[in-house]
């Protein structure tokens, strides 16, 4: 340990040019992966927030639960404690004269339900065309509770109540509100014309229809009660179908395999070449009677002392990019992946100093010098 940290005091340039380099890869591959990681969030917070096993929704929809129509008195017998029905739909809307949004809809059955998030400031009221909408929204539009929604197909009057956890449902933020209010015919079509009403699919004053019946415990289900031309699918493999979702994960996932392994190689090559070019001073070591064990644990030491560094002051800079970027870009830190670059890299440099531990047992002090 004393060798390895007055070799480093002695040589400054060297080293720094070391850790500099170990600290622009780490950190290329630090924001890569909050970049996928925050992007794959974009996609899925609304469905892990629901915390649920899965859906019931149609065969016929694969998997999309905009495609998914359930007539209520189809599912009438699955009804209980265990299940809570969900309507999706997207518009768009402006909110205070703002630009125009895309927003993704959930229908809420009641201000208990599995569907809403935790709300963190206003409130969920039960009263007709009440929505709770995606904290995110707030912090980028200066929105407050008591502002309007108004949807830009129909005109039609929101009032926000509340804001809730940010929630993305594939990449669009999410608006809550009950279930009446929020289907998508409600949302897309002017419904004020009793006349017109009649020829509509559904409507306010017609059959409800749903996307999907949500399961809070499988294990609860008979799924022999499920009606022909439903299915039962797992929450992971309903965010797995979302349109983009997997190529976008297998991508970024394939980008951060492939540098982290580069980065590891250069950084263990750069280890090895940086303790041979140390050959003589390792048989002057030798002559003055140290052993081979101190001289490898030095070598060890260092190396360690060298990539921890470098990762940490990425790590750093990282942390710094995130937060200044976090309201422009989807970008969030994922501490395991993070950890296991971290390992990689710090494992190939530990496979860079055997290497060089191998040569300096076989140093001859007198030929090296």
């Amino acid at each position: 340990m004393y060798i390895a940290i007055k070799e480093i005091k002695k040589e400054k340039v060297r080293f720094g040019m070391i850790i500099s380099v170990i600290v622009l890869i780490s950190f290329l591959v630090f924001f890569l992966s909050s970049l996928a990681y925050g992007l794959s969030q974009l996609n899925r917070t609304a469905i892990d927030h629901w915390d649920v096993d899965g859906v019931i929704i149609t065969e016929s929809s694969n998997k999309n639960l905009y495609s998914s129509q359930i007539n209520l008195f189809e599912i009438e017998n699955l009804k209980n404690e265990n299940v809570e029905y969900l309507t999706v739909s997207t518009s768009n809307a402006k909110i205070n004269e703002s630009q125009t949004l895309s927003l993704t809809f959930m229908g809420y059955e009641d201000v208990n339900s599995w569907i809403i998030p935790k709300v963190i400031d206003g409130e969920i009221n039960s009263e007709k065309d009440e929505v709770v909408i995606t904290n995110n929204i707030k912090e980028k539009y200066s929105v407050s509770v008591g502002d309007k929604l108004v949807l830009s197909n129909t005109d039609r009057v929101f009032n926000i109540s509340g804001f809730t956890e940010n929630s993305n449902f594939n990449t669009l933020p999410v608006v809550y509100g009950h279930v009446d209010d929020v289907s998508s015919v409600i949302l897309n079509y002017d419904t004020s014309l009793s006349k017109s009403d009649a020829n509509a699919s559904a409507t306010e004053n017609m059959p409800q229809r749903i996307n999907a019946v949500m399961i809070k415990d499988r294990s609860i289900l008979n799924e022999g009660d499920i009606p022909s031309g439903l299915m039962f699918v797992d929450t992971e493999s309903l965010v797995e179908s979302l349109p983009g979702y997997l190529p976008q994960l297998l991508t970024f996932g394939l980008m951060i395999i492939s540098l982290s392994v580069i980065a590891a190689v250069i950084v263990g090559i750069f280890i090895f070449i940086l303790t041979m070019q140390k050959k003589s001073i390792f048989a002057v070591l030798k002559i003055q009677g140290y052993q081979n064990g101190t001289i490898i644990s030095s070598i060890i030491f260092q190396i360690i002392l060298l990539t921890t560094t470098g990762l940490l002051i990425g790590f750093i800079f990282n942390l710094i990019a995130v937060e200044s970027l976090s309201g422009v870009v989807p970008v969030l830190i994922n501490y395991q992946i993070i950890t296991y670059v971290s390992a990689a890299i710090i494992a190939m440099s530990l496979l860079g100093a055997v290497f060089s531990a191998y040569s300096v047992l076989k140093i001859d002090p007198l030929e090296s010098l």
